[in-house]
């Protein structure tokens, strides 16, 4: 009996300095918190070089297409530009490139999807463009 009165007693110590022992709030604030996503794009897909490969007659037009993907968080404005077809020494082939057959197209916010990228080259005269290699560049810009 002695040992229950002993670990009884015990227990009434233990509860009551667990009592004791128990936090009180002396003070409580809060601080609020913002957060901010900036605009964001990018562009992704099939980004190689495109290939146009005249045989050299007059008046040839000749196109090449590649799948590019845009994603963005924001409404935008996707818009292609490209350099003339130009030859080292200088001559051009007439140049126009196209994003889903338009110079430029509005996406959505939250865009996530494929555009046609078009090249499309035209010669004049046969004595027009000079044999050889032509090259271009073409920009794909988002702007939001």
């Amino acid at each position: 009996m002695k040992k229950y009165v002993i670990a009884l007693l015990a227990a009434i110590v233990l509860v009551g300095f667990s009592g004791m022992s128990k936090a009180v709030d002396l003070d409580s604030k809060t601080i609020n918190v913002t957060a901010t996503v900036l605009e964001y794009a990018e562009i992704t897909g099939d980004l190689s070089a495109m290939e146009l490969a005249f045989s050299g007659a007059a008046n040839e037009s000749l196109s090449d297409t590649n799948i590019i993907h845009v994603e963005t968080n924001c409404a935008a404005t996707v818009s292609v530009t490209a350099t003339p077809l130009t030859h080292m020494n200088g001559g051009t082939i007439t140049t126009e490139v196209t994003i889903d057959g338009t110079s430029s197209i509005d996406v959505d916010v939250q865009h996530n999807g494929d555009h046609s990228v078009t090249i499309t080259g035209t010669t004049g005269a046969i004595s027009a463009q000079e044999a050889g290699e032509y090259g271009s560049v073409i920009t794909i810009t988002v702007a939001g």
